[in-house]
């Protein structure tokens, strides 16, 4: 249903380099989170944190709409 919020775990890739920011210049990393709802994915600017190990998976929230979907919030797993 359109204007419901969904959290689910998905899978995410951080990617080198990241989405456009402008017409010639992008993010040094991003993000790619698979949203099940569109089958599609949110790809956004990314900055790891060198003393992390990332997994790949990711606890997201989105708000569905007519038209797809959004990302309200996510939460990567790390692994330990």
């Amino acid at each position: 249903m359109p204007g419901e919020y969904r959290t689910y775990i998905t899978q995410y890739l951080i990617t080198s380099p990241g989405p456009s920011l402008l017409r010639h210049n992008h993010c040094k990393n991003g993000i790619r989170i698979y949203d099940e709802y569109t089958s599609s994915s949110f790809f956004l600017c990314f900055t790891p944190d060198e003393n992390t190990q990332y997994g790949n998976k990711a606890l997201v929230t989105i708000k569905t709409t007519p038209l797809g979907s959004y990302l309200s919030d996510y939460k990567l797993f790390i692994q330990h």
